[in-house]
């Protein structure tokens, strides 16, 4: 394989999230292609494929879940059990390296600064905080003057600062505006039935930062509330044709 087309390659499964998944699970199989095999091994891949070891890890926990309610064979309840066994280990070594690489990456580079520290400094030394952040904006490319950023949502107040005059797009703009639940849904809705390509647009990314936690909670409780449905439900009902 030539360097351009590992490159596509890893472009590839930069961009198509099922196909980095079925990749990494052939690899874990061992059925995987060794021109697949080395671009999974790229470092720009492994925060990927430790997301899409953590979503086939979901899968695989669910699958066995389903079983264990329903009238399956205890052979095929081995099989998803041994599955998710595999799929569980193979989640765990790609967060080591994952975690292995973002070390080197930090190695020789200065401790960051927390966040009630930069709150002291600017309190204790406001010019000299000032400077600083004009100096860090005039560095990102943004105009001079002092800053006037808010303490919240600063994605959307950089996203006006940068875009002045710049139409959005009309689904970007109802996520930016919708109230909290709404967004909260949108999330929900992206993440049970189909992927929304805005969810990740610059006005809108930092909102959906904030709001993931409570559409993890909603996501638990949905799970949750499923699973005592199936088994308030008669075994009847739930047997399934092996």
């Amino acid at each position: 394989m030539t360097i351009t087309e590992r490159t596509e390659l890893i472009r590839r499964f930069a961009d198509d999230f099922t196909a980095l998944q079925e990749a990494a699970l052939a690899r874990m199989n061992g059925i995987c292609a060794p021109e697949i095999a080395a671009a999974l091994e790229h470092a720009s891949l492994a925060g990927p494929n430790t997301v899409a070891l953590a979503h086939a890890d979901v899968l695989a926990r669910e699958a066995v879940r389903r079983a264990e309610l329903s009238a399956q064979t205890p052979e095929r309840l081995l099989r998803l059990r041994a599955h998710a066994r595999k799929v569980r280990r193979a989640r765990s070594q790609a967060e080591t390296v994952c975690k292995e690489q973002r070390a080197r990456r930090l190695t020789g580079r200065s401790r960051p600064v927390d966040t009630l520290e930069l709150r002291v400094a600017r309190r204790a030394s406001p010019a000299a905080f000032a400077e600083s952040l004009r100096q860090e904006l005039r560095d990102r490319g943004l105009p001079d003057g002092t800053p006037q950023a808010p303490e919240s949502d600063l994605g959307r107040w950089a996203w006006d600062r940068k875009t002045a005059g710049d139409e959005l797009p009309a689904p970007v703009r109802e996520l930016r505006d919708c109230a909290d639940d709404a967004f909260v849904q949108a999330l929900l809705r992206d993440a049970r039935e189909e992927e929304n390509p805005n969810l990740p647009h610059d006005a809108v990314v930092e909102r959906w930062s904030r709001h993931a936690r409570t559409a993890l909670a909603w996501g638990r409780y949905a799970i949750g509330q499923a699973e005592r449905d199936a088994l308030a439900c008669p075994l009847s009902r739930t047997a399934r044709p092996t």
